[in-house]
């Protein structure tokens, strides 16, 4: 039964996701690359992606809500995130 749909992107041309992972308190998680300059949500520890970027994302139970996103990678390289693990605790490892 599909509990929500909903879509995870910007204004890049690139946008994949690679793996989708469930916490424990329902939120998924969800890891790939992207070009989108403006996914990135307050407090983030990277803030704009450079040229391919990994990202890391956390949505609500409910689907209404990107709780967490950050952009994985360093300036000027290209990453890509294949594999992601969330613990019991709520922490992923991308």
């Amino acid at each position: 039964q599909l509990a929500y749909a909903t879509y995870l992107g910007g204004t890049g041309h690139t946008d994949n996701i690679h793996a989708i992972a469930v916490g424990p308190d329902d939120s998924l998680y969800v890891t790939g690359e992207t070009m989108s300059p403006n996914l990135a949500t307050e407090g983030a520890w990277i803030t704009r992606a450079q040229s391919y970027s990994s990202f890391v994302a956390k949505i609500n139970p409910e689907g209404t809500a990107v709780t967490y996103f950050t952009y994985l990678g360093w300036s000027g390289g290209y990453s890509k995130a294949h594999a992601l693990a969330v613990d019991a605790t709520g922490r992923a490892y991308v």
